[in-house]
């Protein structure tokens, strides 16, 4: 069985990225380069690429010119 799935950050009621980043002292100006990508554990051992048993997966990474 192969499951799917999706996810969107941030959250409801979560702050904006560029409001978190401004809280975290780093933020985000006209022109300023991200790379965001998402790092995440699958519970199915057998859908992960080798090796085998291996229960994480990284996605695309993405670069955001804000």
């Amino acid at each position: 069985m192969r499951l799917t799935g999706s996810v969107s950050v941030p959250g409801p009621g979560d702050p904006s990225i560029s409001a978190r980043s401004a809280e975290l002292g780093d933020p985000l100006s006209a022109g300023a380069v991200r790379y965001y990508q998402a790092y995440y554990r699958d519970p199915s051992a057998a859908f992960c690429p080798p090796p085998a048993g291996g229960t994480f997966n990284v996605g695309n990474g993405v670069r955001v010119v804000w």
